[in-house]
């Protein structure tokens, strides 16, 4: 059987053995009692009181494995049912999981935005004059950055997040969002989402 053990399968098939013995003997006795003379094989089939006690204590220590599994078995699915029942009980809208697909592919693209941010600014200051940074395309490109790193910071807002001292998912907007302010990582965003070059009068001509 699926989950049983070896000692379990030893031990039934023992007491499974056992069962069918009495029965035999059984059999036998009210044969005898009709008159029938047994056998000498019938009567070493009949069981003595030790195997019945084996038998009742076999029985028993079956019985109290199951009930032992069972329980420890029913322990652990109701800490899953209860994991999953927590897992259901967003109900304020626009609220990503911390392990949902989506915030695992936001999480990308904005990685992706602040590597190309990284090289791109350093190379754009060393070299202003250069073509590339001139373009249309590549000025249009950081506009867009900016404004999904600026999305990035309502989109924290709306994550859940595991609370460390029970390790329960919080899914309510309210602390959601004082947990993202109070941690240090709103600030940090903020600061990687302002233009500084819009903010920052570039010098242009040539002195005369």
């Amino acid at each position: 059987m699926n989950g049983m053990t070896l000692k379990q399968f030893n031990a039934v098939t023992k007491t499974i053995n056992l069962l069918n013995r009495a029965k035999t003997a059984r059999a036998a006795k009210e044969k005898r009692a009709e008159g029938a003379d047994a056998s000498g094989a019938e009567m070493e089939l009949e069981m003595n009181a030790e195997e019945e006690e084996y038998l009742a204590i076999d029985i028993k220590g079956l019985v109290d494995e199951d009930i032992a599994e069972t329980k420890g078995r029913n322990i652990d699915e109701l800490k899953v049912e209860s994991m999953v029942a927590e897992r259901v009980k967003i109900t304020e809208p626009f609220m990503l999981r911390y392990d949902s697909k989506g915030k695992l592919r936001w999480d990308l693209l904005i990685i992706l935005l602040a590597l190309w941010n990284s090289i791109s600014i350093p190379l754009e200051v060393a070299f202003p004059e250069m073509p590339f940074f001139q373009a249309t395309t590549y000025i249009g490109f950081g506009r867009v950055a900016d404004v999904l790193f600026a999305f990035d910071l309502i989109v924290n807002l709306r994550v859940t997040f595991i609370r460390p001292k029970d390790g329960k998912e919080i899914v309510e907007g309210r602390p959601i969002a004082w947990n993202y302010i109070s941690g240090g990582r709103f600030y940090v965003d903020l600061m990687a989402s302002i233009p500084f070059d819009l903010l920052i009068p570039q010098s242009g001509g040539s002195d005369g």
